[in-house]
């Protein structure tokens, strides 16, 4: 019996001892080997960090870059970290503020809850990479203080502010919405390209999962980082614009109120966009005056936030006659061979609208290259009255028709915000304005035939319009990307494939020639360049004070490799500005030099200030 529990006793002896020794074994394994446990021992939380995407780059037509990424920085502080005793004065001079400055940022009501003296807060945002760096070497000598950087945007030139736009922090609306992945202190696009091709600029975020300890200090990745994810950056764009040809358009327009389009006509690209009074797009990146420059420019009375290329319209004067024409001849209202006399003005009744352009008997070519109203007005009575006297409204829908097919009085769909319609007028808008007034008549809107009555064109329309000339009927709708990625697949048909009027190309012809005659020996003899056959038109849009001065053309005359349309407010004959500005840009995208017989008038263009009306030295 005593044996019996002797034996028992070893027994459970043995047992307690192997399974001391098996969880000890265990335990040693988990606590000595397994580093997976050893970090969940001592992580206590999950730590997410998002990773921002670089945002695309922007290239001209020719591979230059002009927009690019940088580096702003912020300063940041632990107030309980701060040394007492640290040098002031010196983190003052290395951050280029004054000791007021210092003390007003460091100090903050601390019963607010959004700040802790244990928590980093901004002391200073946005401060260029030069302060930035500055800081950064002295950073030891100032406790508590950091550094964090954010990437905004780089320009390398001070041009083309309204085509490539700039970038803002995204408002309280967009964080808000659960359909979007921006949160507080993300950078969106918020005018021309940049907002237009957001969706391929902005890349994707990337984000890590980190275990950290209780003292906050990094174990390891989550997962052995599986469930990591890197940033994507944006898609990079190449646009039609030619960069040197902007800015050179841009000196000739200095001190001037306008707008300028540039097309490719083969290709429907942009290769100029500009209006004038704008802004140097450097002055809206991310810095620390952003907001007091932005306050100054809405403050300015010529309001260079405003695209007078693609927003403003304007009566288009005398440059809407060769479209005319052009509808004319298809109509059969007119002949090249015709001709209409002219004693300095249209008769109608006791009536009388005035021409300038000499009298005489003039036909299409002659009539568009001295301008000639008389026959321009006959010209558009005959195609309102088409259908009789009493039935103006049939001729101008069938006007209308032909004028829309143009582009005119309508959105051309281009890839940037705030594309205004213009006005092309329809049948119905007289009915209207004349309702209780009588039927009108076409000697009610016969000033349309000269581009002076309630068509409104934009500078945009009016490139489009001439680009169709010079392809005698084909255009492909304009734009100012040309890849995403070095690659055209996913750019809209409209801006790849060719659409055409409903004119035929015979009758392009004929308006052409006389667009040439307008250059050699009519209204736009200051357009003229050597060893350039370039075709145009001048228009002199009336205004109340000043007239505006318009022109279009392009060149050559065949195979055409540029079409342009120039605007200048206030600048009063089509030939005084509009028409040289325009040879100017044409001769230097064709040519790359100006002539040096044409220099004292490219001179004269750029030292001209129609803004003040004074001529700079």
């Amino acid at each position: 019996m005593a044996l019996d529990q002797s034996y028992r006793y070893k027994l459970i002896l043995a047992l307690v001892l192997f399974s001391f020794t098996f969880l000890l074994a265990k335990v040693a394994k988990i606590q000595l080997l397994d580093k997976q446990s050893q970090d969940k021992a001592n992580t206590t939380s999950l730590v997410e960090t998002v990773q921002k995407p670089s945002r695309g780059l922007v290239y001209d037509r020719n591979g230059e870059l002009v927009v690019f990424n940088k580096f702003v920085y912020d300063v940041n502080v632990v107030y309980n970290d701060m040394d007492a005793n640290m040098d002031t004065t010196l983190l003052c001079d290395l951050l280029n503020i004054d000791l007021e400055f210092f003390e007003k940022n460091i100090e903050k009501n601390w019963s607010d809850v959004r700040y802790s003296k244990f928590v980093p807060f901004t002391f200073m945002s946005r401060i260029p990479d030069t302060i930035a760096f500055r800081l950064k070497e002295n950073l030891y000598s100032f406790p508590g203080f950091s550094l964090t950087k954010e990437v905004v945007r780089g320009y390398k030139y001070p041009t083309a502010s309204h085509v490539l736009g700039y970038i803002s922090e995204v408002d309280k609306d967009l964080v808000d919405n659960p359909d979007l992945n921006y949160v507080a202190g993300d950078y969106i696009g918020k005018s021309g390209v940049e907002v237009f091709y957001e969706e391929v600029l902005k890349g994707e975020k990337g984000h890590r999962y980190e275990l950290k300890d209780n003292l906050g200090r990094r174990v390891g990745d989550y997962l052995n980082g599986t469930k990591n994810k890197e940033a994507i950056s944006g898609s990079d764009l190449k646009l039609g614009l030619d960069i040197e040809l902007q800015r050179y358009a841009e000196k000739l327009m200095a001190n001037k109120k306008g707008g300028i389009v540039a097309l490719e006509p083969s290709s429907g690209e942009v290769l100029v966009m500009l209006s004038n009074p704008g802004f140097n797009l450097e002055d809206l990146s991310i810095g620390q005056n952003r907001g007091e420059k932005f306050k100054e420019l809405y403050a300015d009375t010529l309001k260079p936030f405003y695209d007078r290329s693609i927003m403003a319209h304007y009566p288009p004067g005398s440059i809407f006659k060769p479209i005319l024409g052009l509808i004319a001849l298809q109509e059969g209202v007119i002949k090249t061979t015709d001709r209409i006399g002219c004693s300095g003005g249209y008769h109608y009744g006791n009536n009388i609208w005035r021409c300038h352009a000499g009298g005489g008997n003039n036909n299409l070519n002659t009539a568009i290259s001295r301008s000639c109203n008389t026959y321009f007005f006959t010209v558009y009575r005959d195609l309102i009255n088409k259908y009789g006297f009493n039935k103006p409204e049939n001729g101008l829908f069938d006007l209308h028709r032909r004028l829309d097919e143009f582009g005119l009085g309508k959105k051309l769909e281009i890839d940037l915000p705030l594309e205004s319609t213009g006005f092309n007028p329809t049948p119905a808008y007289y009915d209207d304005l004349y309702r209780n007034k009588g039927d009108w008549r076409f000697t009610y809107i016969i000033s349309n035939a000269i581009g002076q009555g309630e068509t409104e064109l934009t500078t945009l329309q009016m490139a489009h319009a001439v680009s169709i000339i010079a392809n005698r009927g084909k255009y492909k709708m304009p734009h100012v990307i040309k890849t995403i990625d070095n690659s055209t697949e996913s750019l809209p048909k409209k801006y790849t494939e060719f659409q055409k009027v409903s004119i035929e190309e015979e009758y392009f012809e004929p308006i052409i020639e006389g667009m040439r005659s307008a250059i050699v020996a009519g209204t736009a003899g200051a357009a003229n360049i050597p060893d350039i056959e370039i075709c145009g038109k001048t228009g002199t849009s009336e205004n109340s004070g000043k007239d505006h001065s318009v022109f279009f053309a392009f060149a050559p005359k065949d195979n055409p490799k540029i079409a342009i349309a120039v605007f200048i407010e206030n600048g009063g004959w089509g030939g005084s500005y509009a028409a040289p500005i325009a040879s100017f840009i044409v001769e230097k995208y064709i040519n790359g030099e100006i002539n040096s017989s044409r220099k004292w008038l490219e001179d004269r263009m750029m030292k001209s200030d129609l803004i003040n009306n004074v001529m700079l030295p």
